[in-house]
């Protein structure tokens, strides 16, 4: 989940797949369990299929995501590999969020598409910003991640 070279929404369909290992899946059955076109989620899928043995991070090569997250149609797989490899990235709670770029740095896709994916997440309730001012008068700024929306795990 970790290598640059992956896509976030092959990562997302890696989720899905790994949290759905009941059948072998094709593009067309993602089509009905994500928001991308067919020609998209095929794309993702050869890719996640020409990496053999791709494991999630963690202490035991494992992290824990939600069913709910993973296979949470309402969310692009885009938006579901941002969040599984922000989850990963960061199992810390007090962690950085990393700055757009450098997580564009982190996928293909670039910084428009990694946007386009946060705002996502927002909108289901996985991740949030709050901004305020501090006591000196300084603008603050707060994220959360959460793995099941609506929670909110502070960074």
């Amino acid at each position: 989940m970790r290598d640059a070279t992956m896509s976030f929404r092959a990562r997302g369909v890696l989720a899905f797949l790994l949290a759905r290992p009941d059948r072998a899946w094709t593009a067309d059955d993602l089509v009905d369990h994500g928001t991308e076109r067919r020609a998209e989620i095929a794309v993702a899928l050869a890719e996640v299929h020409a990496r053999p043995g791709v494991a999630l991070p963690g202490d035991d090569g494992t992290i824990a995501v939600a069913r709910e997250a993973a296979c949470d149609t309402a969310v692009s797989f885009r938006a579901r590999g941002v969040l599984v490899f922000l989850l990963a990235l960061l199992p810390d709670p007090r962690a950085r969020l990393p700055l757009l770029a450098e997580l564009a740095d982190c996928g293909t896709e670039g910084q428009q598409a990694v946007r386009k994916a946060l705002a996502e997440l927002k909108d289901c309730g996985y991740y949030a910003v709050e901004t305020g001012r501090s006591p000196n008068g300084a603008f603050r700024s707060r994220s959360h991640l959460s793995a099941t929306p609506g929670e909110r795990g502070e960074w």
